[in-house]
């Protein structure tokens, strides 16, 4: 982990402000622009936001990759602002997804698939809850494990019609079965996690106050145990 500067806390705004607002992120030198500051301070709060997993760039550079709740790169879970413009946000996993619905007021729709296999499901969302809550989502690996490799956890992260789909889901593939929660509790997870990531102050959070995170949204069970005392989650 690196030390958190007040500088890092203004870079995250103004990445999470821009995707909000445009869809897109803005590159370094507009953020060093934006921020009046110089290329290198930028850089410096780009690689201390990826140590302290804030962020995440693509190897060996300084393009940013996903800036959770959003992914730059197209993934397969998109949230759609508005059904009559091309306004909307790529999402790592569907925990994310329900993350921009807490960022974001209003009606969005998350487009999705059905474990991650060929049946679309459109889950509507009203000011970041669900409309309905008709299905379940499944977290494949613990929390605890999610940073040995982010992508591989996010992407399983994935919606069922039922809970009893995950067990063949798991076996056909050959991949962990984890835990199985409904959206709604998905939902109230999202949005005590990533409800405050538009801050201008937003710092990463502690392993105790994800800790609380998991206990304010039910989650108490071995599963979101993160089994460590010291540093960010």
């Amino acid at each position: 982990m690196a030390e958190h500067l007040s500088i890092d806390s203004l870079v995250h705004y103004t990445l999470i402000k821009s995707i909000i607002d445009t869809g897109k992120n803005p590159d370094i030198s507009e953020i060093a622009q934006l921020l009046n500051v110089s290329l290198d301070d930028v850089k410096s709060s780009f690689k201390r936001l990826e140590a302290n997993h804030g962020i995440v760039l693509h190897p060996n550079s300084y393009n940013l990759w996903v800036i959770h709740p959003f992914s730059i790169s197209p993934t397969a879970t998109w949230i759609q602002k508005d059904t009559h413009s091309h306004q909307g946000w790529w999402a790592p996993c569907m925990w994310c997804a329900l993350g921009v619905a807490s960022l974001v007021p209003g009606q969005l729709t998350i487009h999705s698939r059905i474990a991650g296999e060929c049946e679309d499901i459109d889950i509507v969302i009203e000011n970041g809850e669900p409309v309905y809550n008709d299905i379940f989502i499944h977290f494949a690996i613990r929390p605890k494990d999610a940073w040995q490799n982010v992508h591989h956890h996010c992407s399983m992260v994935l919606p069922f019609k039922k809970t009893q789909d995950v067990d063949d889901w798991a076996l056909r593939h050959n991949l962990p079965k984890g835990e199985v929660i409904s959206l709604k509790q998905t939902a109230e997870l999202a949005k005590h996690w990533y409800g405050q990531h538009d801050r201008k102050d937003w710092q990463k959070w502690s392993i105790e106050e994800a800790v609380g995170i998991f206990n304010k949204a039910g989650l108490r069970n071995d599963f979101w145990n993160l089994d460590i005392q010291k540093g960010n989650f």
